[in-house]
Formats: structure tokens, sequence, C-alpha cells
């Protein structure tokens, strides 16, 4: 798979809630062309209130939002996805159901669809997660939802 380099990034700064760890400003060969808009998007969270509100916050964004609340059920997702209409985008909660992690659905999901991009939510810190993780911080607000995601969809 090849990766292709950002000029622009969003950039952390204190208060902030998006960020992205510097090593992290790539993106996903298939997706670069792709505005917003046209994107299929995949919400993962073990919390129903979470999953529901990014849902809001992106339906008049992007091209459709599904949602999954655990490790399975994301996955089973993806894997269905992959032999129709691919996701471009997952963002998945680090810590879900029993002892899953972002980091299982984002083994499956690289497997099933190596051009989807793969967002982290987490309240840890950039520096908590895996190198090179784009990492969408959590609590949020609809605009760094939005910042961090249009830094990556250059096509808007």
């Amino acid at each position: 798979m090849r990766n292709i380099m950002l000029r622009n990034s969003v950039r952390p700064s204190p208060g902030s809630g998006a960020t992205i760890n510097p090593s992290a400003s790539t993106l996903r060969e298939g997706i670069a062309k792709k505005s917003l808009s046209e994107c299929r998007v995949l919400v993962v969270d073990d919390d129903s209130s979470n999953t529901e509100l990014m849902r809001i916050r992106l339906r008049k964004e992007v091209k459709s939002v599904e949602t999954a609340e655990t490790a399975a059920g994301a996955i089973s997702k993806i894997s269905e996805a992959a032999k129709g209409e691919k996701y471009d985008l997952v963002i998945c909660d680090m810590r879900l159901d029993g002892s899953a992690t972002a980091l299982d659905v984002e083994k499956e999901a690289t497997k099933a669809i190596p051009s989807a991009l793969f967002i982290i939510a987490s309240g840890l810190r950039a520096d908590e997660l895996p190198q090179g993780a784009i990492h969408l911080k959590k609590p949020s607000t609809k605009e760094e939802v939005l910042a961090l995601l249009l830094a990556h969809f250059p096509g808007n």
C-alpha cells in the first residue's frame, strides 16, 4: 500500500480537541481526490450516545454514515462493505467492548478495505496511541471533527 503525503494538516494547539500525530499526516491512495461529501463512513463506539452524536454531526457532510457498537459488529460491516460499496473512512473509539480495541478493528479494516482512512477517537493523549495513528480527541466539537476530516479529504 502506497501512502501520499499531504502538505496541509491539522496542527495540535492548546485546548484543541482534534489532533494528528505529526507522523500521521498521510493519506491512503484511492481517497486522495475524494471530497468529504462523497464518503461512506463507519463510526464505531460501544457508547451508543457517542455513535449517535457522531452520526448527527456527519450526516449532512458525507454521503452516508453507519454505526456499530461492538468490534465484532464493525468487523462484520467492514467485511460486508468490502464486497460492495466500501467505506472511505472508519472512526473508531480506542476502547471497545470487552478486551477489543480500535487496533483490532483497524487490522481487519486494513485487510478488507486498504484504501479506507482509519481514525482513532480517544480521550488518551496522542502520544499514548500507536505511533502514526490519526487521532480524534474525545470529546470534540463538530468543528474539530470536520477540520480533521477536511485535512484528509483535500477534494473539498
